[in-house]
């Protein structure tokens, strides 16, 4: 009959493995925090260096209804980034060193033919939410932000009362 000593290491391990699924299953695309639905305000960060981007996350939000589209991110709850991978931002050798210790997922480069769509809190500069959806060249992909709404309005159902 096996011991309890000579069981710790396997129950030690099912238990770290049970916390990284369950680490890996809050991290999927669509959740968020509830910090979101308080959001009325939005800015769309075009990092893409191509504006029919920008133009149809403005015609989807302005459609959707949801938030005030602002004109800069110090008025505005939350901000829209769109990257493409081709956005180029000047930092010091500290950021660098930062940033290449711990690299946030909004930061991580975008696959050719992709655009990422981050949803990240303005006052903190905290990413929220983030998607990536298949683009073809410089057209946005249709439906852009459909992922984005579908997680807000779940979470908006989750969060009612019943």
């Amino acid at each position: 009959m096996k011991t309890l000593a000579s069981l710790f290491p396997a129950i030690v391990a099912a238990v770290l493995l049970s916390g990284a699924l369950s680490t890996l299953a809050n991290d999927k695309p669509g959740s968020m925090p509830t910090t979101v639905l308080s959001a009325k305000t939005i800015f769309v960060e075009n990092q893409t260096a191509d504006a029919q981007f920008q133009n149809a996350a403005y015609t989807e939000l302005t459609k959707w209804g949801r938030f005030q589209i602002v004109d800069a991110s110090q008025n505005a709850d939350v901000v829209l980034r769109l990257s493409n991978g081709n956005h180029v931002h000047p930092m010091s050798a500290e950021e660098l060193d930062a940033r290449m210790a711990s690299k946030p997922p909004e930061e991580e480069a975008v696959p050719a033919g992709f655009i990422r769509i981050t949803l990240v809190e303005a006052k903190t500069g905290n990413a929220l939410w983030s998607d990536l959806k298949k683009s073809n060249g410089s057209q946005p992909p249709r439906g852009m932000l459909e992922n984005l709404r579908s997680a807000i309005e779940q979470l908006q159902k989750s969060h009612s009362p019943k």
